[in-house]
C-alpha cells in the first residue's frame, strides 16, 4: 500500500517506520512513515520528538475537542503526518521549517528550543501567548533572558542545564512572571537533544501553565483545613476514616471518649473499636 507510482513507473519503499504514540502512557496510535531511502539517525532523532509532540496534541484532543472538533483534529493529524512523510525526503533547512509548524500548532504550551550554548533558536506561539514575548524579541538571545534576574545571579538557571546534562531532562513546577509581571504556576521540563552519537547539541523547553491546577490544589488543602479545624473543636467525639475503615483523624473529644492517644487509635481500624467496645454508639456518615 506504500507503492507510489510515478512517469518512471512504480516506487516501493526502502524503508519503514514505526512510531508509537503513546497519552497518558497508553498507546493512542502508530506513525507510519515510508521512504525510498534509508533513514537517518538524526531523522530517527527528529521522529522521536514528533512522536511526544503527537501524544501531546493527542492528549490536548480528547480532553478538550467535542466530536466534532476531533474529526477535524484527526484531519489535521493526517495532514500532518503526510507533510512530515515528504520532509524526511528534503533539506535539512526544509524540515525545520514545518517543525516549526508543527511546534506553533501546540499553542496550549510554551515550546522553545536552544543551541548548546544556551541561545534560543525557536519559540512557538504557545511562548508568546504564556510568556508575552514574541519570538523577534527572545531567538537569538540567551535563554536567561528570560527568567528572572535572580535566579540569573544565584547561578539556578546554569544549573538546571548541569542536571540535563547529566540526566537528560528536569522538571519542575514553580511560580513565574509574564512579561509585564503577572504571576503563573508553570510546570516545566528541560529535555536534551542530542544526536547520533549521543553528543548534546541542543535543549529543548516544554512549559504549560498549571495556575488553575494549583489554585484547586490550594482550595481543597484551605477546605480540609478548615473541616479539621471544625471537627478539632466539636465537643462531639468525631472519627474521620478511609474508604477501608482505618482511623485518620480522632478529634480530642474521641481521644478522651476512649481513653487513648490520637496516634493510638490511627493504628486502629473504627469496627475493631466498636466490637471491642459496645457500649459505644456510633453513627457512620
Amino acid at each position: 500500500i506504500y507503492t507510489s507510482k510515478t512517469f518512471m513507473g512504480s516506487i516501493i519503499p526502502k524503508s519503514l517506520m514505526l512510531i508509537p504514540v503513546l497519552n497518558n502512557d497508553e498507546l493512542a496510535g502508530i506513525l507510519v512513515l515510508s521512504s525510498i531511502y534509508n533513514y537517518s539517525e538524526s531523522s530517527i532523532e527528529q521522529a522521536g520528538l514528533i512522536q511526544y509532540y503527537l501524544g501531546l496534541a493527542i492528549g490536548n484532543g480528547t480532553t478538550l475537542e467535542t466530536n466534532k472538533r476531533l474529526n477535524s483534529e484527526l484531519k489535521f493529524q493526517n495532514k500532518l503526518i503526510q507533510d512530515f512523510n515528504n520532509e524526511l525526503e528534503k533539506k535539512v533547512t526544509e524540515r525545520s521549517l514545518l517543525f516549526d509548524n508543527v511546534i506553533n500548532s501546540i499553542q496550549e504550551y510554551a515550546i522553545y528550543s536552544m543551541d548548546r550554548d544556551g541561545i534560543i533558536t525557536t519559540w512557538n506561539k504557545g511562548a508568546e501567548n504564556l510568556t508575552g514575548y514574541t519570538s523577534q524579541e527572545v531567538v537569538g538571545k540567551h535563554c536567561e533572558y528570560i527568567y528572572p534576574e535572580e535566579e540569573v545571579k544565584n547561578g539556578l538557571v546554569r544549573r538546571r542545564f548541569s542536571i540535563v546534562n547529566n540526566e537528560g531532562k528536569y522538571n519542575e513546577s514553580i511560580w513565574r512572571n509574564k512579561k509585564g509581571g503577572v504571576r503563573y504556576y508553570a510546570d516545566a521540563t528541560l529535555y536534551a537533544i542530542k544526536d547520533y552519537g549521543g553528543e548534546i547539541i541542543g535543549y529543548t523547553n516544554v512549559t504549560r501553565d498549571i495556575s488553575g491546577i494549583r489554585s484547586m490544589e490550594n482550595i481543597i488543602a484551605a477546605e480540609m483545613d478548615l473541616r479539621y479545624e471544625l471537627i478539632k473543636n466539636d465537643p462531639t467525639p468525631l472519627i474521620l476514616c478511609d474508604s477501608t475503615g482505618y482511623i485518620k483523624y480522632p478529634n480530642p473529644a474521641a481521644t478522651e471518649l476512649l481513653n487513648m492517644s490520637g496516634t493510638e487509635l490511627k493504628s486502629h481500624i473504627f469496627s475493631d473499636l466498636i466490637e471491642d467496645s459496645k457500649s459505644i454508639h456510633s453513627n457512620v456518615i
